[in-house]
């Protein structure tokens, strides 16, 4: 038995392996578009959804600056009127509260578009979440012969494709102190 010697450069091309330069070349381009479309396709749903989120955004910080602001007034003891701006866009309240022997002062103001506290002798720090601008800050001091109250109003912007919208907060808190 003999055997025939076999050589490769006459075998068809069925039988060798690999992918052409063409085919390659093919592949890489139909990933990219993939890969390009389905960037696009992120990219606009990720636009979408922030879009749908700000207002959303926007009414929980309002809610949750309303509801310390008003907290705090509730607890205090006095109102100092000398230290706070009432009716006025930009405004301020100043507090004391007392326990025991010892008081705090606290106040809120309006400073570059976000609300800030100083509480006692500490460093001023924002309360207003960061993302949110605070177009005006309004104090109103209501007094009866029974008690203190504090209407507090907070206008919030905020803008979705260009178009600036406001959403507007507001509460009234009376001091438990002045009734008691």
């Amino acid at each position: 038995m003999t055997c025939l010697p076999i050589n490769i450069m006459h075998l068809p091309l069925s039988s060798q392996r690999g992918f052409t330069l063409v085919e390659t070349l093919t592949y890489g381009a139909g990933l990219v578009i993939i890969l390009g479309g389905l960037s696009i396709f992120l990219f606009y749903l990720y636009s979408w959804y922030r879009t749908a989120t700000i207002p959303t955004r926007a009414d929980a910080a309002g809610l949750t600056l309303m509801s310390q602001i008003t907290n705090d007034i509730r607890v205090a003891n006095t109102i100092n009127s000398i230290a706070s701006s009432f009716n006025v866009a930009n405004g301020v309240i100043s507090m004391t509260t007392s326990s025991g022997s010892n008081s705090t002062t606290t106040v809120y103001s309006l400073e570059n578009g976000h609300i800030v506290s100083k509480v006692g002798t500490a460093a001023t720090s924002t309360v207003s979440a960061a993302d949110s601008y605070i177009s005006g800050f309004y104090i109103q001091q209501l007094t009866t012969p029974n008690s203190i109250a504090v209407r507090v109003e907070i206008d919030i912007d905020y803008s979705i494709k260009g178009a600036t919208s406001t959403n507007v907060y507001s509460d009234l808190a009376i001091l438990r102190q002045s009734y008691e």
